[in-house]
């Protein structure tokens, strides 16, 4: 069970109580956009401090399968969640092989017939030391207004630094901008907020917002990946 469902279970067992409801079919019904929306339309307050009442939510009514047919759904989503769990691990394990990988053959320089190489200024004579300016290129993120952004997923995605962590992102936006912004699957990406987050990005196309910035090798011979491994484990 993910963390929101845990979450959600406590509050069934709390303050709300249902009768003939599968917890994880209503956590899966309570995620639907439909929903949420309905439940967003019930909020109060201000800008910076939205909020609903658990009272408010009781009032909303939706059309209930049986409880049998409940489980069944709940069933099939349930392995699907699993499944999806189980490949990121794997995801996990192999970018963990692959920076021990690279750990040991060019920081510990550890690689194949390394006994037979020659060093010369503590690196293998021929490699070369550059600085990250010689070799690749950056792009810098676009100026997206924040109060446009949305959850809507059809429209533009859009890549902040919040997003970093995640390799993923849940933010999109109505607003157009040049392409030239645009990023794809293994580009590099950093925050620049100080912590400054970085991640090899699989969340597909989408566009840097400001402060955000991509990394791009301009050698033929350099991949995204080594260089990736060369900033990550500096």
């Amino acid at each position: 069970m993910s963390r929101g469902k845990r979450e959600f279970e406590c509050i069934i067992k709390g303050e709300l109580s249902f009768e003939n409801t599968n917890k994880n079919y209503l956590y899966d019904l309570l995620s639907t956009k439909a929903v949420k929306y309905d439940i967003a339309n019930r909020a109060y307050g201000g800008a910076n401090q939205v909020n609903v009442s658990p009272k408010d939510i009781k009032k909303i009514k939706w059309d209930f399968l049986t409880i049998d047919i409940q489980e069944k759904i709940s069933k099939i989503l349930s392995t699907y969640d699993e499944l999806i769990e189980n490949n990121n691990k794997r995801i996990k394990l192999l970018e963990q092989m692959a920076e021990n990988l690279y750990k040991e053959w060019f920081v510990r320089f550890r690689f194949p017939n390394h006994e037979n190489t020659e060093f010369e200024n503590g690196i293998p004579k021929g490699w070369e030391i550059k600085k990250l300016f010689d070799v690749a290129n950056v792009k810098y993120g676009y100026a997206f207004k924040s109060g446009l952004f949305c959850d809507d997923k059809t429209l533009n995605p859009v890549v902040r630094i919040r997003d970093i962590p995640n390799n993923k992102t849940n933010t999109f936006t109505t607003e157009e901008c040049d392409e030239k912004y645009l990023i794809n699957d293994n580009a590099i990406v950093i925050g620049m907020d100080g912590i400054f987050h970085m991640c090899l990005w699989n969340g597909g196309k989408a566009f840097l917002n400001q402060r955000v910035v991509e990394i791009e090798s301009k050698i033929e011979d350099l991949s995204n990946l080594y260089l990736y491994y060369a900033l990550y484990l500096k």
